[in-house]
């Protein structure tokens, strides 16, 4: 038996059924605007509409055990290749200059790492009072004993005089 097909009702049943579902589909579209909306007003999502976490107050500990979780061991890693030794830094101050500004600059000279300093100049102090002379005590003079009677001679010449007084002050004869 063959329904006969239905004219008019029908088309207007599904034309109601499509406005219904296009009338949900509308509210559930501003509902979740004013969600979002009222979101990000309570500061709960940021603009990205990605969750802002605000950490709560710290619970008590819990003596209750968590089920075990599975160990995972991933495959092994191939071997590394051991690099070339390093060279140690050559490092030098280079110029160091009164400016506005402090700042560093670095440069290389040579293979050498050099820094030049730029350092902001003082204000000038006020000048220190006058400080009091301090004398300390006189030491006492001491007197060695004298020495043998040389021979008597013709006399020398002035490069043996001082050529004298050299030896004399390697021998230790002269203190500073």
């Amino acid at each position: 038996m063959k329904l006969p097909r239905s004219t008019g009702a029908t088309s207007k049943n599904e034309a109601t059924r499509i406005g219904f579902k296009a009338a949900e589909r509308a509210a559930e579209t501003n509902l979740s605007q004013a969600v979002i909306s009222e979101l990000l007003r309570s500061g709960v999502i940021g603009e990205d509409g990605k969750a802002i976490l605000v950490p709560g107050p710290a619970g008590a500990d819990s003596q209750v055990p968590g089920p075990k979780g599975d160990s995972i061991v991933g495959p092994t890693g191939r071997d590394a290749v051991d690099g070339k030794p390093g060279r140690d830094a050559k490092i030098a101050l280079g110029s160091v200059v009164a400016g506005e500004e402090a700042s560093v600059i670095l440069r290389e000279d040579n293979g050498v790492q050099v820094l030049d300093f730029v350092l902001p100049r003082g204000e000038r102090g006020e000048a220190g009072a006058t400080g009091a002379s301090v004398v300390g005590p006189k030491g006492d003079s001491i007197v060695g004993p004298e020495g043998q009677q040389g021979i008597p001679g013709a006399g020398f010449s002035k490069d043996q005089g001082v050529s004298l007084i050299e030896d004399m002050k390697r021998r230790g004869y002269f203190r500073n």
